[in-house]
């Protein structure tokens, strides 16, 4: 009877529909980039991902050796991983922001506004031929695009992103245009604008100079389009001083760990962005009018940058920048766009400044918002703010901003960066990072 019981049962089971088990991700094609690597630049390594064939969702991976990469790039490849390579990959400045740590990647270029460049072609990008026949000629050729922000360039941005599915790990970002003069702009011809200029830039390499507040203008150094869904930053550095990182409405981005360096609305633009845990450096010079606006954002509809148990702090003076002293007080930021623009900070801790004249001081002023740019915006939230000056500037702050008293935003809509990203098709990353994290932060 007992087997016949056993039989009968395994006839049963037999009978009930069977789940299959998920198919295992296909394994990554990886790119080795770097001295004495497979291929010796970044453009390189892209241009042969931009020839490969892969399985639905396959990952490319370019493994990128510890060192500068002085590129300007596109990002039109789909699912890629820029990747650092070192053994103890970091995100370290150095010597006033001119140098980087042994396990550093850094990725830069130095176009700005205001001035023509001879090694600038068409796609707004440097070429060693186009700066070859500029030089040759003594004069840009006749329909030499300028670099600006409406012309195509993003800004002059040091990586595009233009497409779904781009990740990085461990990378700075850079646009040096305000921390100091590479190699190749050493070696380029830089022709400042009749107007719109902002002076006759230093030559020689590593001037750090540009970093007065004097030069600052346009120059980012990484910008999201339109098409760049889901994309990851993990534990990276984005360094620039105005209009530091773009995003435009439709792109989703979400920064896990990893610093942030500017000062002039440097986070901005339209895109649905989630900063979790985030270093925020207020990255502005000695003068004293000099203020960082970490965001100006650009809303025609949807959710805006939710900035999650970030910390706002300053560049390490005379290693990060060549800046005497820490940063001065600043703002959260100014609406792009009045009205519909929305920003939230939640348990945000913000440091004391360090700048004589301003010791102890929070370093977001008791405003906390600024409208000089285009207007005001009742969507800059704010919940949960811990200033280690152990002030409360609650009361002070802008009375057309809005202090949260519960982890909600209107509509009783829960305060977590999964109401930011989940989108139509539910994309939450941060369980997988968080799972994943193997750096410190």
């Amino acid at each position: 009877m007992g087997r016949l019981i056993l039989h009968l049962c395994f006839l049963a089971g037999a009978l009930l529909p069977v789940t299959p088990a998920p198919a295992p991700a296909a394994p990554e094609i990886l790119l080795t980039v770097g001295t004495n690597q497979e291929y010796p630049s970044l453009n390189d390594a892209l241009a042969a991902a931009r020839q490969l064939s892969r399985l639905p969702g396959q990952r490319i991976v370019l493994s990128i050796a510890p060192g500068d990469y002085e590129e300007m790039l596109l990002i039109d490849v789909p699912d890629l991983t820029l990747r650092n390579a070192a053994r103890q990959p970091d995100i370290e400045l150095t010597d006033k922001g001119v140098g980087i740590g042994p396990g550093a990647v850094r990725i830069t270029s130095y176009y700005g506004h205001g001035y023509d460049y001879f090694s600038q072609g068409s796609d707004h990008r440097w070429h060693a031929d186009t700066l070859r026949q500029n030089l040759e000629r003594g004069d840009l050729l006749p329909g030499n695009p300028t670099v600006g922000s409406t012309s195509g360039s993003f800004w002059s941005a040091t990586v595009v992103v233009d497409t779904s599915g781009f990740e990085a790990e461990r990378i700075i970002f850079e646009n040096s245009f305000n921390q100091y003069i590479s190699r190749k702009e050493s070696r380029d011809r830089v022709r400042q604008w009749a107007e719109g200029g902002k002076g006759v830039r230093p030559g020689e390499y590593g001037n750090t100079a540009v970093q007065d507040r004097a030069y600052v203008e346009r120059a980012a150094a990484i910008a999201f389009t339109e098409a760049a869904d889901r994309a990851i930053l993990d534990g990276c550095r984005v360094v620039g001083r105005q209009d530091s990182f773009f995003g435009a409405a439709g792109a989703r981005v979400f920064v896990y760990g990893g610093v942030m360096m500017g000062a002039v609305d440097y986070l901005f633009g339209g895109m649905t962005a989630v900063f979790y845990r985030s270093e925020l450096s207020m990255n502005v010079s000695d003068v004293d009018h000099d203020r960082s606006y970490l965001t100006a954002a650009h809303y025609p509809s949807g959710r805006g940058m939710l900035f999650y148990e970030c910390r706002i702090t300053s560049p390490v003076p005379g290693t990060e920048t060549a800046s005497r002293y820490g940063a001065k007080p600043g703002f959260f930021g100014r609406p792009w766009r009045p009205e519909t623009s929305e920003v939230v900070f939640a348990h945000t801790r913000v440091d004391t400044s360090t700048c004589p004249g301003y010791e102890g001081r929070s370093l977001i002023e008791a405003v906390g918002w600024n409208d000089f740019l285009g207007g005001q915006s009742p969507a800059m939230y704010e919940y949960d703010t811990r200033e280690q000056s152990g002030d409360d500037h609650a009361a002070a702050r802008a009375p057309w901003a809005t202090l949260l008293h519960r982890p909600e935003l209107p509509g009783s809509v829960p305060l977590r960066p999964v109401t930011f990203t989940r989108g139509d098709d539910g994309w939450d990353p941060l369980p997988r990072l968080l799972a994943t994290d193997s750096h410190k932060r």
